[in-house]
């Protein structure tokens, strides 16, 4: 397994953090590929909701996986 993350801190000209995220896994001569985004949303001075994207190809016939996931995290 290997995973990259990149962070982009300006999305068209708007000081809008951004997080790349892709993945391979080799299992048995097969390769399984993932591949999403997250942004936070900050709702007050101690809450921020973090929203993550991810896109699942799946195996043989299995289609393909839409996958989203929200964080709140207190800080």
């Amino acid at each position: 397994r290997i995973g990259l993350e990149y962070n982009i801190d300006y999305f068209m000209g708007k000081e809008v953090p951004i997080i790349l995220r892709s993945g391979i896994r080799l299992d048995d001569n097969k390769s399984f590929y993932s591949m999403g985004f997250g942004f936070p949303v900050i709702i007050n001075n101690k809450l921020v909701l973090n929203i993550d994207y991810a896109l699942d190809p799946g195996l043989v016939d299995e289609g393909i996986s839409h996958l989203f996931s929200f964080t709140i995290l207190n800080y």
